[in-house]
C-alpha cells in the first residue's frame, strides 16, 4: 500500500503537479515491489493498493482486514538479492 496525501488547500499555489507526482511515484514503487516480490516468491499471492489518503489513517483503516502487513523505509535500507 502506497498513501498519497490529499492535495493542499492553497489559494497561491496548485498542488496538482506534485500531488500527480506523488501518485506516479506510488506506482511505480508499488510496481517494483510487486516484481521483486513475485521474482522471489512466485507462488505467493501479492496485492497492492494505491490510496488518497494520509498514510497512518490508511493504514490503520486497512489493518483490521490484513492477514500480513509488510512496512517500508523510504529506501533507507536496500532488500537483500537473495
Amino acid at each position: 500500500m502506497v498513501a498519497v496525501p490529499p492535495q493542499h488547500d492553497t489559494q497561491h499555489v496548485d498542488d496538482t503537479p506534485r500531488h500527480l507526482a506523488q501518485r506516479q511515484a506510488g506506482t511505480e514503487a508499488l510496481r517494483t515491489a510487486l516484481t521483486w516480490a513475485h521474482a522471489r516468491q512466485p507462488d505467493i499471492e501479492t496485492t497492492s493498493s494505491l490510496l488518497d489518503g494520509l498514510p497512518a489513517a490508511s493504514l490503520a483503516a486497512l489493518s483490521n482486514q490484513a492477514g500480513l502487513i509488510v512496512l517500508g523505509s523510504r529506501h533507507l535500507s536496500h532488500p537483500e538479492d537473495s
